[in-house]
């Protein structure tokens, strides 16, 4: 704009009463300003880039904060049904552990290994009588049988969480600090069962049912 006022027809039409010298003298100074102004555009112009990358840095910034935080949050509400890896299997984890320590250490430790091996069979058999007696718990919901105890329900998730591996680890991204009645509710609905046959199987009434399925939209993540 301000070089627009300046203009050249402008300018001749003001320095006809001025001496050549007078008139180089002015035009040297409209000159400067000219250069004037272009730095300044041109500051200005890095000042809008630099202002709208700075704009970028910091949502990229505050997006890379905002998953981290949703991991974390992600880490800390492991469901309730992660616990299904009772202390049985826990404990064939830590006895494979320390074989392998053993093994890759200095010295004697024949004994120790053979001990180890011997209480991971031990514990492998009876991981397998629990997914068993899942499969048995399965096999009588789907008989129009019930859960009688606390157990059967225990079982009946150990064994749904590797017959349904992906359903289980979806509910795991859509759920959160699922309890064990919840997540037997979960798996009952998915087997197809209806409301009914829901709190026939529970043995709860119509307001347990109610209080369940509440509890169970209040879990959603």
């Amino acid at each position: 704009m301000i070089l627009s006022l300046l203009s050249v027809s402008g300018i001749r039409a003001q320095t006809e009463e001025y001496s050549p010298r007078q008139v180089d003298s002015l035009y040297n100074v409209i000159e400067n300003y000219k250069e004037e102004l272009v730095v300044l555009n041109q500051q200005y112009d890095q000042d809008i880039v630099e202002s709208r990358i700075y704009n970028v840095m910091v949502w990229i910034l505050g997006f890379i904060v905002l998953l981290l935080i949703v991991a974390l949050v992600y880490q800390q509400s492991f469901k309730e049904y992660e616990n299904q890896i009772d202390e049985s299997e826990r404990k064939l984890l830590a006895a494979k552990m320390r074989i392998f320590m053993l093994e890759n250490s200095e010295g004697e430790h024949d004994e120790e290994i053979a001990s180890l091996r011997k209480k991971m069979v031990s514990l492998q058999q009876l991981s397998n009588e629990q997914l068993g007696k899942g499969k048995e718990m399965y096999e009588t919901i789907n008989s129009g049988g019930v859960l009688k105890i606390t157990d059967d329900e225990r079982w009946l998730i150990k064994y749904y969480s590797v017959l349904r591996y992906e359903t289980f680890n979806h509910w795991e991204q859509e759920y959160k600090h699922l309890s064990n009645r919840l997540i037997t509710f979960l798996i009952l609905k998915d087997m197809g069962k209806s409301e009914a046959e829901i709190k026939h199987i529970l043995g709860i009434s119509d307001m347990a049912f109610r209080a369940t399925k509440s509890r169970l939209n209040r879990s959603r993540c």
